[in-house]
């Protein structure tokens, strides 16, 4: 279940043992392990018929990471478009217990990304509450946990090396699970956004910069946390080469 766009691994609707069986080949077959699932929808949309449907859904790759002992499974917090920001907050404060209770009673933990998600928004504002750091605390109160993607960060002018020096001890609610995804900034960053940032002023599919991501890896080392890097693709579907990091 998803958009036209996106890709589907898992048929995670009816995963039964044998399912999870033939994963597990498949993935010690090529010596790799699977470190999230993700099902990234709006977990706030405005359509009640809809939101039904992403919850189920999400509960659905909850119980196939559960079968493949996956520890995380990734998503969005979302948005209703037709509220303002105080209501949505509410609203995420009533919806995200039960989804997060239903994850820890099979031992995974719902991880947030990011991504500003700014085209679900009718006029281009953030579709996704947990875009800004200054989100992200409120987000771990409701028991929810951070999948940073350092470039979403970028864009709208915050220094994703900054940002994430807080998070970096091994019992933060930021898991070590992360994008390495390309960005290049024309503009200087700032910690919190200032102003208007056309999002024309960053380009996507550029190598990141080897200096930044050691950065940011030597801070999460430091904090006795394991980096995972995710090789993502852009949406013409070429794929980003990810950063190789010295150990």
């Amino acid at each position: 279940m998803g958009r036209e766009f996106e890709a589907s691994h898992l048929p995670v609707a009816d995963f039964d043992a044998g399912a999870a069986e033939r994963t597990r080949e498949l993935f010690a077959r090529h010596h790799l392990e699977i470190s999230a699932l993700a099902f990234h929808e709006n977990n706030l949309h405005p359509d009640p018929v809809r939101r039904g449907e992403v919850h189920t859904h999400l509960k659905a790759v909850v119980d196939a990471a559960a079968a493949l002992e996956v520890p995380y499974v990734g998503t969005f917090v979302g948005r209703d478009w037709n509220l303002p920001v105080a209501a949505n907050l509410t609203e995420a404060e009533k919806v995200f217990p039960d989804l997060v209770d239903y994850a820890g009673e099979r031992g995974v933990k719902i991880i947030i990304e990011n991504c500003v998600m700014e085209g679900w928004h009718p006029d281009g504002y953030p579709g996704n509450l947990a875009y800004s750091p200054e989100l992200w605390e409120w987000m771990f109160s409701l028991g929810l946990y951070l999948n940073r993607a350092p470039s979403h960060l970028t864009w709208i002018g915050i220094d994703p090396v900054t940002t994430i020096a807080p998070y970096a001890g091994p019992h933060s609610a930021c898991t070590g699970q992360g994008h390495r995804n390309a960005a290049r900034s024309d503009r200087p960053l700032w910690l919190l956004r200032q102003g208007h940032w056309p999002r024309h002023s960053v380009g996507h599919r550029l190598v990141a910069l080897p200096r930044a991501w050691s950065r940011t890896g030597r801070l999460e080392r430091r904090g006795g946390r394991p980096v995972r890097a995710r090789l993502q693709r852009n949406p013409v579907g070429r794929a980003r080469r990810p950063v190789v990091e010295r150990h």
